[in-house]
Formats: structure tokens, C-alpha cells, sequence
């Protein structure tokens, strides 16, 4: 027997998360937020260490609907790169 609503299997939802540091965090909230049926994209700053960047793609390869974004965007708040780093995610 499911728990999901017929709304919640057929309206998955998309979330966005951009990101540049804390991977133990992001890996809270993903665990927070994560449900199968809806879909994940990982936006890592371009600031953020390579390490940090690895942890990410490690957290992404776990799950078949989460995606870590092949385009990196150098965001800062209060500018067009914000929305920047969301629409890459969209287009992925």
C-alpha cells in the first residue's frame, strides 16, 4: 500500500539546490526533503572546494533522481546569477 497521493505521484515536484559549502547540511536537508517520486538538481558554486564539489556528485550518485549540474555558476546574492544557477538546473 502507498502513502502517496495520486496528486503527489502524478505532480512530482523539482527542487533546486544550489550550493557551495557544509555537504553534511545539504545532505540533511536532502534527507529532509527527499521523496522518490520527485526530482533533485544539484547546483554547486563555482567558489566551492573540489572536495566539496566530489562530496556532492557522491550524494548524487546515490539517488536515480537526483542531478548534479555539469554547468557551474559563480553566484552572487542579490544578482542575476542567482536565477542563473536555478535556470541551468532547469535545462538540465
Amino acid at each position: 500500500m502507498s502513502s502517496l497521493t495520486d496528486e503527489e505521484q502524478n505532480f512530482p515536484i523539482a527542487y533546486s539546490l544550489v550550493v557551495y559549502k557544509d555537504s553534511e547540511m545539504v545532505e540533511r536537508l536532502l534527507r529532509a526533503v527527499y521523496r522518490p517520486q520527485n526530482y533533485y538538481c544539484i547546483h554547486v558554486d563555482l567558489k566551492a572546494t573540489e572536495s566539496f564539489h566530489k562530496a556532492m556528485a557522491a550524494i548524487a550518485q546515490c539517488f536515480p533522481n537526483v542531478l548534479l549540474s555539469n554547468k557551474r555558476v559563480d553566484v552572487k546574492w542579490g544578482t542575476f546569477t542567482v536565477l542563473e544557477s536555478e535556470l541551468v538546473c532547469m535545462k538540465e
